[in-house]
């Protein structure tokens, strides 16, 4: 089993390995900087996997399917290199707090009426 996990990750970023460039960066459209570091939303993947979604065939959009499948390689990516998650993947990020954080305090509410 452990090992069937070990090759399933593996797999998985020899996959991230094929499908981005990590040379170079996916930028969007909207932002080129926050809070003084400069935005990407991961590596800029490799043109026979996912076009750009912009008309200037540079930027992307962290919807396209790149950037979800390998959300975690991308978050990694960021971190290491220094650069800013573009505004829809922080806004997404503050949206998950607010409704743990609902779901907390509703939680906490149904257990003292009880």
């Amino acid at each position: 089993m452990v090992l069937a996990l070990l090759r399933l990750s593996l797999a998985y970023l020899i996959a991230a390995v094929f499908v981005f460039d990590f040379r170079t960066i996916a930028g969007t459209p909207d932002e080129d900087t926050f809070n003084g570091r400069e935005v990407a939303i991961g590596p800029r993947p490799r043109l026979i996997f996912c076009h750009p979604s912009a008309q200037d065939g540079v930027n992307f959009s962290p919807r396209q399917w790149p950037f979800r499948v390998f959300a975690p390689v991308c978050l990694v990516w960021r971190k290491v290199t220094g650069f800013a998650p573009p505004a829809e993947l922080r806004a997404s990020k503050e949206n998950t707090l607010q409704n743990e954080s609902k779901m907390a305090q509703s939680w906490n509410l149904a257990v003292t009426v009880y």
